[in-house]
């Protein structure tokens, strides 16, 4: 511990005898060691997990899963905090060493390693180098800026590399929203997000200040086909489980009244969760429990991941065919999850009302509930 973490230290063990503005930088700094502390433990569990390989011959690797549950993170947050921790003490100590002394705070090291990673190794040292100084005077987001700049003279082919790889990365995502709502986020090219939003507009004959929900209705118009006042011809299936709220698969619970709703504009596709349907004779489940399994799961059930169900894999607990292929043995398991039961010493068992309890490769239990949100 350098001397200025020290004095840090001793600020917050007095916070009432410091100016306040000192107590607050003080905050930082430590919160720099702490943060610079936290990746060097990290890189520790990576040396000495077990490593599984899947039968494509991709290693499949516990760290970052055993990392999430521990500290409630969700399995991206996990991985990427790994990927940084192992990045810094491989290939950019320099860059620990600032996080730890309090020079950089954890947003500035994770842009200083991830704006460089394109240059040759001498050359990720030498900017890395000057951006720690660099950022102990600027902004975030000036420090984003001034490495792209920075990047793309050191290595003009850089910034087409950079734009190749995000155009592979184009998709839409929806994210399940509270009071019945959602939000769906598309990831496109500049030109095409642009574009879109200029055709929504223009379908609905706004200007710039538009107000947001006259765009969210033009936008299904423009999707659907159905102006916001018609049912939206999709089809959702409504579960009830005796006298608890229905819900919307994929989604979950939602109030009686919005039922009410659904079912009144022609919803009858329902699912009754307190009657699972017979198991199947085979390894794939028949399409009706299939449905139940996913509308009674609603994501991945690894603690900290929503993948939703019906992008996951039905896992049997106890593998086929020793296990049947039943709702009591199947759980939705997204792809990453799956492979991570079958080709590591990750094991999960199932107790009542579905609780699953993961034992992972370091003795570590934890459990998923089917009321988790």
């Amino acid at each position: 511990m350098n001397e200025a973490v020290a004095n840090a230290w001793h600020i917050l063990e007095h916070p009432h005898d410091s100016d306040p503005l000192a107590v607050a930088v003080a905050c930082e700094t430590v919160k720099a060691f702490t943060d610079a502390t936290q990746l060097g433990a990290f890189t520790d569990l990576a040396a000495t997990a077990e490593i599984g390989t899947d039968p494509a011959g991709t290693d499949v690797d516990p760290t970052a899963a055993e990392i999430g549950c521990a500290l409630h993170w969700s399995p991206g947050t996990a991985s990427d905090r790994l990927d940084l921790a192992l990045t810094l003490t491989e290939d950019l100590p320099h860059v620990l060493a600032a996080l730890s002394v309090g020079d950089i705070d954890l947003g500035a090291a994770r842009e200083l390693a991830h704006r460089s990673a394109t240059l040759h190794p001498d050359q990720r040292a030498a900017l890395t180098t000057r951006g720690i100084t660099y950022a102990g005077h600027h902004t975030r987001a000036q420090l984003r800026r001034w490495l792209t700049s920075q990047v793309d003279r050191i290595d003009p082919d850089a910034a087409e590399r950079r734009r190749a790889a995000a155009r592979k990365r184009r998709g839409v995502w929806l994210h399940d929203e509270p009071d019945g709502m959602a939000t769906l986020r598309a990831y496109l090219t500049a030109e095409q997000g642009h574009a879109c939003l200029q055709h929504i507009r223009a379908h609905l004959g706004a200007t710039n200040g538009a107000l947001n929900a006259g765009l969210a209705d033009a936008f299904i118009e423009l999707i659907t086909g159905t102006t916001p006042d018609q049912p939206i011809p999709v089809t959702i299936i409504i579960a009830t489980t005796g006298d608890t709220d229905p819900q919307i698969a994929g989604y979950g619970p939602i109030s009686h009244t919005h039922a009410a709703h659904l079912l009144a504009d022609g919803v009858t596709d329902i699912i009754d969760l307190s009657t699972p349907p017979p198991p199947t004779p085979s390894y794939r489940p028949a399409p009706k429990l299939q449905a139940f399994v996913q509308t009674r799961d609603r994501h991945c059930r690894f603690p900290g991941c929503r993948r939703r169900a019906t992008r996951c894999d039905l896992d049997h607990t106890t593998p086929w065919p020793a296990g049947p292929t039943s709702a009591d043995n199947l759980h939705a398991l997204c792809r990453y999850h799956h492979r991570l039961k079958t080709h590591t010493a990750w094991t999960v068992t199932t107790g009542p009302n579905h609780t699953l309890t993961w034992t992972s490769p370091r003795g570590h239990t934890y459990q998923t509930h089917l009321d988790d949100p």
